[in-house]
């Protein structure tokens, strides 16, 4: 097994909401965070705390995008280094930091636009997981890094998956869980908000007044 020594995470958090359909969530979701953009003046992106966690856990060397709200937290959990996504020189920064190496693998919840343009930065042999949208086509030429291209959201588990995967998976997610409850990682910070009062959390995101923090909405049943 060839061993990993540089991982970047190179990814957006996204607000996720449910529609009728199940065809139509890419339509939706893009949708949905465009309005959301548009009302908060900013683009809704936070790094996916714990997917950085658990690369860290098995020695992997990170790298992120993210605000800089988020530089002092990400670096004290062990990510090499940060890099703000709104300096358009980042992806510059980020390869003088790596020297003569590339990147082994990026992940990306942007869209299969912005992972396209992630390419370039990845080694040979090396990996791109789109977890949010796909690529319709190969980003690079033939030929050339052997690029592997991985779908996460769209792989229709819930159709094509097996009994045995379905184990695995959940008994993954109760490791993860158990990791969470005895505080091996750490959830991203976040408020809890009554869904009443999500006007006004929204309007404290938008005005500055809540930062590098997730708002989650509790709904009583």
């Amino acid at each position: 097994m060839t061993r990993v020594s540089h991982i970047p995470n190179i990814i957006r958090m996204r607000w996720l909401g449910a529609p009728d359909r199940l065809e139509d969530l890419t339509d939706f979701t893009r949708d949905l965070m465009t309005r959301m953009e548009a009302d908060l003046g900013t683009r809704l992106d936070w790094v996916a705390v714990i997917l950085a966690q658990l690369a860290l856990r098995r020695n992997w060397r990170v790298w992120v995008t993210a605000s800089p709200v988020h530089r002092e937290r990400l670096l004290a959990l062990g990510i090499a280094g940060t890099f703000d996504y709104r300096d358009e020189g980042w992806r510059a920064q980020l390869t003088a930091a790596l020297g003569p190496r590339r990147l082994f693998a990026v992940f990306d919840t942007t869209s299969g636009a912005y992972a396209r343009g992630l390419a370039p930065l990845v080694g040979y042999n090396g990996h791109l997981v789109c977890i949010q949208d796909r690529l319709e086509s190969p980003p690079l030429s033939p030929f050339t890094t052997a690029l592997s291209l991985h779908e996460v959201a769209l792989n229709s588990a819930h159709g094509h998956a097996t009994a045995e995967d379905w184990r695995e998976w959940r008994q993954a997610g109760a490791q993860l869980l158990d990791a969470v409850r005895i505080g091996a990682i750490g959830l991203q910070q976040h408020i809890v908000s009554a869904f009443d009062d999500l006007p006004a959390s929204l309007s404290a995101l938008k005005h500055g007044r809540i930062k590098g923090q997730k708002i989650l909405v509790r709904i009583e049943a």
